[in-house]
C-alpha cells in the first residue's frame, strides 16, 4: 500500500542564487530537524549571502522552508536528517531571545523540520583534487592560486562578524573551475554573538580538531571533563598530547619541537589556576586568529611535503613556509591576522621574480609528493 504524504511548505528565500545562471538553479535538498546547528547554520547563511557573489566562494543554505506534515493513521513520519544538535522537542538555542521560540516553533509544539536547499554544483574534495594532479608543477601552480582564493574567502568572512571555526580539508572543495569553496556553516561562529554558552554548543558538537590553535583544545578539555578549574598537572596533560597530535611538527628540526612545547607551556601557564568562564572569555578574544592558523597548519603540511619531495629552497615556497609557520604560533598574540598575512603574501608573491624553479621540478616526482601527501 503506497504510503500518502501532504507536505505543506511555507517557503522563505534568503538571498539571491541566480545572479550568474541564465536559467532557474538546480538545488541539492536535505531535511533537518530544527536544532542549536540547524538554525546556526541558517542564520550564518543569511549573512554569507549579503557578500557579493557569495556563490563563487561559499556553498550554504540557499533557501530554507518550514514544514508543515500530515500522516494518515498508521504511517510513518517523513525522515529528518539529524545533527549533532539536540533534538526539536529538546531545543533551546542560546541564539534565540529567552521567551521567544525558536526558528519554525509553534506554540505547544515542537519546532517543524526544515527542507534547506543548497545550490547543485559540480565539486571535487580538496585531497582529490591535489592528489590528481598529473604533475609537481601543476601542485605548486594551484597551492599558490588556491591559498589565495582562501585566504580572500576568509577575510570575507570575518568582515561579516563569522569565525569559520570549522576547518578541515573535508569541508573544503574544488569547483569546476579550480577554484575552492567553503562549505558546512552549521558549527560557524557569529563573533558578535559568542559567549560561553555557544562556545560550550560547538565544542561539544567538534569532532576534528586537528587544524584548531591550542586555546580551542584547552577549551575542550575544560568543557568536555566539565573541569572547572585548570590545574598544573592537567595543564601539562593538555601540552603533552596537543604537542604528540601535531603532525606537522614532523617536517620541523627537534630545535623547532623544543621551542614549540615551550611555547605551548607558556600560553597555558598564563590560565594556571584560573576558572573556566574567565579562561573561556580570555581565550574568545583571539577569534579573528583561528582560521588564519587552520588555513595555515593546512598549507604547511601541502607545501613542507612539496619542499622535501624536491628542494624549492630559496624560492617562494619557503619564504611561505615562514609566514605560515608564524600563523601557526601557540600565541595568539604572534599570529598574523588574515589581513595581514594577505599583505605580506602579496608582498612576496610581487617581489618574487624568479619562477625558473617551477620548469626545473621533474614529472617523475608526483609519486613521491604523492605518497608524502599521504602519510
Amino acid at each position: 500500500m503506497s504510503t500518502h504524504i501532504n507536505v505543506g511548505l511555507m517557503s522563505k528565500n534568503i538571498g539571491s542564487c541566480n545572479e550568474f545562471v541564465i536559467n532557474m538553479p538546480q538545488y541539492t535538498t536535505c531535511v533537518k530537524v530544527v536544532s542549536f546547528f540547524t538554525e546556526n547554520e541558517i542564520q550564518i547563511s543569511e549573512r554569507l549571502q549579503q557578500i557579493p557573489h557569495w556563490q563563487l566562494y561559499y556553498d550554504c543554505i540557499a533557501e530554507y522552508e518550514h514544514m508543515k506534515i500530515h500522516l494518515s493513521r498508521g504511517q510513518s513520519p517523513l525522515p529528518l536528517l539529524r545533527d549533532e544538535g539536540p533534538p526539536a522537542h529538546e531545543f533551546c538555542s542560546p541564539l534565540v531571545p529567552k521567551g521567544q521560540a525558536p526558528l519554525g516553533a509553534t506554540v505547544g509544539r515542537s519546532p517543524s523540520p526544515v527542507l534547506c536547499k543548497y545550490l547543485q554544483t559540480k565539486t571535487v574534495d580538496f585531497d582529490e583534487f591535489f592528489l590528481s594532479l598529473p604533475s609537481p608543477k601543476l601542485v605548486v601552480f594551484h597551492v599558490i592560486d588556491s591559498y589565495s582564493s582562501l585566504l580572500s574567502s576568509f577575510y570575507r568572512l570575518q568582515q561579516n562578524g563569522i569565525c569559520y571555526y570549522n576547518f578541515s580539508p573535508e569541508y573544503l572543495l574544488f569547483d569546476e573551475y579550480y577554484k575552492p569553496k567553503i562549505t558546512k556553516f552549521d558549527k560557524s561562529i557569529q563573533t558578535d554573538r559568542v559567549n560561553e554558552e555557544i562556545i560550550t554548543f560547538l565544542i561539544r558538537g567538534t569532532k576534528d580538531f586537528t587544524h584548531k590553535p591550542l586555546e580551542v583544545h584547552l577549551l575542550f578539555y575544560l568543557i568536555a571533563n566539565n573541569v572547572d578549574l585548570l590545574t598544573d598537572n592537567l595543564m601539562v596533560t593538555i601540552c603533552d598530547t596537543f604537542i604528540e597530535n601535531l603532525a606537522i611538527l614532523h617536517l620541523f628540526s627537534q630545535q623547532y619541537k623544543d621551542l614549540h612545547r615551550n611555547e605551548c607551556l607558556s600560553l597555558l601557564t598564563r590560565y594556571s589556576n584560573k576558572r573556566r568562564t574567565e579562561i573561556i572569555e580570555d581565550v574568545l578574544k583571539y577569534i579573528d586568529t583561528w582560521d588564519n592558523y587552520g588555513i595555515s597548519m593546512l598549507y604547511l603540511h601541502l607545501i613542507g611535503n612539496i619542499t622535501s619531495a624536491f628542494s624549492l629552497k630559496g624560492t617562494i615556497m619557503s619564504k611561505l613556509i615562514a609566514l605560515l609557520t608564524k600563523n601557526i604560533s601557540p600565541t595568539p598574540e604572534t599570529r598574523n591576522t588574515i589581513q595581514n598575512t594577505i599583505s605580506i603574501y602579496k608582498k612576496l608573491y610581487c617581489d618574487f621574480k624568479d619562477w625558473s624553479f617551477v620548469d626545473q621540478i621533474q614529472d617523475t616526482a608526483i609519486d613521491l609528493l604523492r605518497d608524502k601527501l599521504t602519510h
